[in-house]
Formats: structure tokens, C-alpha cells, sequence
């Protein structure tokens, strides 16, 4: 084990820029609100996942076990704003059992860095893809401890972390804010079954008496999970979360296959806009689809809310019934005719679902539909 200093001083720049130093003071913590960490307290560990402009490390913290966000070397100052702007906000959310903690941060000195409670068994989309021919049981191994778990997996067991996330989402609703990336890869598993929701960096907090952001900047969005007004007129609600909400269930239902196959990233508005939808699982019953396609209503107002969704879940897990099939055949006929893909390609397509937000509306005709 390394100091957090020594391995990430050597690969993160000072940035002196005056725009970038005004947005840090913005958003930083300060020693005197009790978020703020010392990096020196920080002890690194292994990487356990990157994307393009961060990673996220284990370590340890005060002798506990951590994960922690970092950014990398030289990336754009708009993803150090999104990475200030998601601690702020999760200062603000507080502490919540469906939702990953934030421990503190270190925002003062370079590089900022946020200090999370540490999920071991990684993301949901991971998980499903993984789990396609081992569905009934699995054994899960937190990687940095060795420590097992026997988990049965079961058609109860998925309803439960639906309702667990809608839950997560109805406590982000009443806080006024949307999350806009709400999606399987943002689901991370933890010990006991227990599932929560992740990543903040695109959510955004709407301000009291207007419940509607609009989005003015562009960056990567996760088009194929964005409900139709988010793509057309970059507009953002706690029901814009709600379509998300439905493709994340369709996710679950066919473990993990990507939303929209065989549909091009530039021609999906134009299916949504005439009125396509996904159609539903064969492993799926027809109370469980006709939930997540009312989600995918055209008109926001005529979508469900989350606390709907969580009392409809709830209803749904006292009754003996298997919203989902898991027999093996059906299940492998349910992925392969959604999917249409093999599983490699499969991982792509999910790759390909994610657009620079100012190219998508260059290259979409938006008054066609």
C-alpha cells in the first residue's frame, strides 16, 4: 500500500486555469463541513474499473475499505466540474440504504478525489451478462477479500432490486433531483442481495417551482436510455428518469442485453417518434412489461412516478407469482431474439449507445417526427 499522494501525484497535473480554480472554489468541501478528507489518510489499493477520463481505486480509509473516484491526467476541465458538481450533491443527498455513501472527499488539493463506501461484487449490467447460463445460483467473491457468497437468484430476487432502485429514485425525486444516467452499469451490488444506485456525475438538482432542467452544454449522454423530450429538446424531469427506469427493468428482464438492437444511435428517434417501443421478453409476464412500458409514455405527465412504481413493485413481490421465467430455454430464446447479437457484440452495442450530445442533434432531423 501506497499513500494516496504518492501514486496519484505522479499522474494528475495543477491546473491553474482562473475559469476552473473559480468552479473548485464552488463546489469544494472545506475543512470545517466534515466532508473534507486529508489525502494523506488515503491508502490505494487496486484499480478497479476506468472510463475515459476517470478510475476508481480500492483503498482504505481510517482502516475500512473504500472505493475512490479519481480523474485522470490532463482531462477536459468540464468532467473536473462534473466530478466537483456529483460531490456537492451527494453532500446534499446525505445518507441513504438504497443509494452508494460518499464517505468524504478531497477537494483542496489536486487531484480531487471522492472517497465512497466500497460495493464488492460490482455492477448490475456485469452481473446479468455474466449470470446467463448460471441464473438460479451463484456464488459471489468480493475480489479484494475473498470473502463468499452463495446467492440464489430467483424471479423475487430481481423484482426486489427493481424495487430497491425505485425506491433510490423516489428519495432522489423528493430531493428535486434527476439523475439522467440511470441505467444497469449505474447499479452496484452489495453483501446480502442489497443493490444500490451510483454515479451522480450527469445528475443535476432542479431548482424549487421549475421541475424541468435544461440541459446547455454538450458531453456524452446515454442516448438509448434518454426519454424522448431529453432528445429533442434536451429536457430533463424526475419522468425523464422514469423512461430510464423502464429500459433499466427491460434490461433486467433479458439480463443484460442492450437496449434497442439492431436499431441505428441516429435513426432511434425517429422509431420512438412514430410510436416504436421494445417489444416485450418471451421470459417476461405481461403485468411486468406493461409496467415498464408505461414508462415509455410519449407524454411525461402520463407516466408513472417512482413512488407508483415502488408501491406497484411492492404489491407485486406479495403475491406467488414469477414475473420472469428463468428457465434456461426460455430465457436463451428471450436474449437471443432481443440481443440479436452474440455476446461480445453485445458489450459494443452498449459502447455504441453513449453520443457526444452535440453530435446526435446535428445528425438527427428532429422535425421530422
Amino acid at each position: 500500500m501506497h499513500t494516496y499522494i504518492h501514486i496519484l501525484g505522479a499522474i494528475v497535473r495543477q491546473r491553474d486555469s482562473i475559469s476552473t480554480v473559480t468552479t473548485a472554489a464552488a463546489y469544494a468541501t472545506t475543512p470545517t463541513d466534515g466532508w473534507e478528507i486529508d489525502p494523506a489518510e488515503l491508502e490505494l489499493g487496486q484499480e478497479l474499473g476506468q472510463g475515459a477520463f476517470g478510475r476508481v481505486i480500492t483503498g482504505f480509509y481510517k482502516k475500512k475499505r473504500v472505493a475512490i473516484k479519481v480523474l485522470k491526467e490532463s482531462i477536459p476541465d468540464l468532467y473536473r466540474e462534473d466530478l466537483l458538481r456529483e460531490i456537492a450533491l451527494l453532500k446534499s443527498i446525505g445518507i441513504h440504504p438504497c443509494i452508494v455513501s460518499m464517505l468524504g472527499a478531497s477537494t483542496v488539493k489536486e487531484p480531487i478525489a471522492l472517497v465512497m463506501e466500497y460495493m464488492p461484487y460490482g455492477n448490475l449490467l456485469e452481473f446479468l451478462r455474466f449470470n446467463r447460463e448460471l441464473v438460479c445460483i451463484h456464488c459471489m467473491t468480493d475480489p479484494m477479500t475473498n470473502q463468499k457468497e452463495v446467492w440464489e437468484i430467483t424471479s423475487k430476487c430481481l423484482i426486489s432490486w427493481v424495487r430497491q432502485i425505485a425506491v433510490a429514485m423516489e428519495y432522489l425525486s423528493s430531493k428535486q433531483y434527476v439523475h439522467r444516467d440511470l441505467a444497469a452499469r449505474n447499479i452496484l451490488l452489495g453483501i446480502n442481495k442489497s443493490v444500490k444506485l451510483c454515479d451522480f456525475g450527469l445528475a443535476r438538482l432542479i431548482f424549487h417551482g421549475d421541475p424541468h432542467y435544461f440541459r446547455r452544454t454538450n458531453g456524452r449522454l446515454p442516448f438509448k436510455w434518454m426519454a424522448l423530450e431529453s432528445i429533442k429538446d434536451r429536457l430533463y424531469t424526475s419522468k425523464s428518469d422514469v423512461w430510464s427506469f423502464g429500459i433499466l427493468l427491460w434490461e433486467i428482464a433479458t439480463f443484460g442485453a442492450a437496449p434497442y438492437p439492431n436499431i441505428p444511435v441516429g435513426e432511434l428517434y425517429r422509431y420512438l417518434g412514430e410510436g416504436y417501443r421494445m417489444p416485450q421478453p418471451y421470459n417476461c409476464s405481461e403485468e411486468l412489461y406493461q409496467l415498464m412500458y408505461s414508462c415509455w409514455s410519449t407524454s411525461p405527465d402520463d407516466r408513472p412516478t417512482f413512488s407508483d412504481l415502488r408501491c406497484k413493485l411492492e404489491t407485486m413481490l406479495t403475491k406467488d407469482v414469477e414475473y420472469l421465467d428463468l428457465d434456461l430455454a426460455n430465457f436463451q430464446a428471450s436474449f437471443l431474439a432481443c440481443d440479436g447479437r452474440d455476446d461480445k457484440d453485445g458489450v459494443e452495442l452498449h459502447k455504441e449507445s453513449f453520443i457526444e450530445d452535440n453530435n446526435v442533434f446535428e445528425g438527427l432531423n428532429l422535425e421530422s417526427v
